[in-house]
């Protein structure tokens, strides 16, 4: 009788036993399942961060690339009309005639003039352009403002000016054709600056 309940307990605790077994070997199934499907809802949702970031980069160099192509066609009408205009004003003032004739920098308006105003703009539009892009990139401007920013604008029109002042008071020379583009560049860029700052002090 006692030997009865002895393997009767032997195989109730065999039982006990491989059920534990069991248990144990499921419950490890099932982490080793939660693992796998966790890594590969890490791995989808990286992969879909990565897509993303790739179309946001698309969509940014698509809007920069067509901003910058808009104001590389505006800037035609500028540089085939300023020269023509200030010719025009030139007539009224010899101090305009020395920033248009380019003669506070040559001495003599012989050889310069419009003409080398056009050689002049074109690089100065072009360079202006290709800044202001390039900050584009660079920098976190709102959207649709990467090349064209309120504050480029407000940097071209005081370059404007400027020019005009020195124009008028007859302090102007070649290098008076400067300021537009350059205070437009410097705004834009103290403009991405301060969009970055504010970028990083939201994320801390």
């Amino acid at each position: 009788m006692r030997t009865n309940d002895y393997l009767a307990r032997i195989v109730l605790l065999e039982v006990v036993a491989t059920r534990a077994l069991v248990l144990a070997a499921e419950a490890e199934t099932r982490r080793l399942l939660a693992l796998a499907e966790q890594a590969e809802r890490a791995e989808r949702e990286l992969a879909e961060r990565r897509q993303q970031m790739a179309q946001e980069h698309r969509d940014l160099r698509r809007r920069i690339l067509s901003s910058a192509g808009g104001l590389l066609a505006l800037s035609v009408p500028v540089w085939v009309l300023t020269p023509v205009i200030g010719s025009i004003l030139s007539i009224f003032s010899d101090n305009i005639t020395e920033v248009v004739f380019l003669s506070g920098d040559t001495g003599a308006t012989a050889g310069s003039g419009p003409g080398t105003l056009y050689g002049l703009l074109w690089k100065l539009l072009l360079g202006m352009v290709v800044c202001l892009a390039a900050l584009g990139f660079v920098f976190p401007y709102p959207r649709d403002e990467e090349v064209t920013s309120i504050p480029a604008m407000v940097g071209f029109g005081v370059g404007l000016l400027l020019l005009a002042y020195q124009a008028i008071a007859g302090s102007g020379s070649a290098a008076s054709w400067w300021w537009p583009p350059l205070f437009a560049v410097l705004a834009h860029l103290g403009y991405g600056l301060y969009r970055r700052r504010q970028q990083e002090q939201g994320v801390r």
